[in-house]
């Protein structure tokens, strides 16, 4: 197999308040919620943590101090920093951490979610092959009313999302391609795209799909939860215990 030309940066979105978990979070950051024993974070920097990943950089909201603490406390391989506190969305908290990565190609995704089973070699093998813009991994789950559904063409380029849309819980069981909220890019023209961005994901998506360079990598051994209500959360957690 040639060898992997691609090092990356991993920038994880650190900062989300949690508000429909509020129940349960007690004012602690969700990011820090633990699943047995193991915080959200932990499981998305354990989908960075191998060889080709050189440095994680943590975007984070208000009140980073405890995200600070726990980071100080592991002892992982990648070199783990946090950029300044960005409250003004999740592009503009791009735009901040991206500033630290020391390298061309980087990681955006979203710190508050599991991912189970993903392969980043086959990712980023993938995205070298395809010359890409950016390559957003997906899997293949139901309940799709919780989910950006994707549609993609044959050269797996995507061509239509649907974010959560309600048509969808009429047939809960049906199954489609979903965003895990992992995605791979060049440095260079997320800089150029991300100031024009308003706040969220669908303006970051949108842009780079405007480029017709916004390929699909799915990856359908993968498992993912959302973790964004206390039903994801208990489906998470019971899933977490069997692993």
């Amino acid at each position: 197999m040639p060898t992997l030309n691609t090092q990356v940066t991993g920038i994880i979105l650190a900062g989300g308040k949690g508000s429909r978990l509020k129940c349960l979070l007690h004012g602690q950051q969700k990011v820090l919620y633990r699943i047995h024993g193991k915080p959200l974070l932990q499981f998305t920097i354990e989908n960075l943590e191998q060889n080709i990943v050189s440095r994680i950089v943590l975007a984070t909201g208000r009140n980073s101090e405890d995200i600070s603490e726990w980071v100080n406390d592991l002892h992982i391989k990648p070199d783990i920093v946090l950029a300044p506190p960005n409250e003004q969305g999740i592009a503009p908290a791009f735009t901040s951490a991206i500033q630290l990565a020391n390298t061309d190609t980087v990681i955006l995704c979203n710190g508050d979610e599991i991912r189970i089973g993903l392969d980043l070699e086959q990712v980023l093998r993938f995205h070298e092959s395809h010359n890409a813009i950016a390559t957003m991994v997906a899997t293949r789950e139901n309940k799709l009313f919780r989910h950006r559904v994707l549609e993609i063409d044959r050269h797996n380029i995507l061509v239509k999302s649907q974010l959560k849309h309600p048509q969808y819980k009429t047939t809960p069981l049906a199954t489609g391609l979903v965003n895990v909220g992992f995605i791979v890019a060049q440095k260079d023209f997320l800089l150029k795209i991300l100031p024009s961005c308003e706040t969220g994901w669908n303006d970051i998506i949108k842009k780079l799909m405007q480029t017709k360079r916004l390929y699909v990598f799915p990856q359908e051994s993968l498992r993912y939860f959302n973790v964004g209500t206390t039903d994801e959360l208990a489906e998470a957690t019971s899933f977490v215990a069997n692993y």
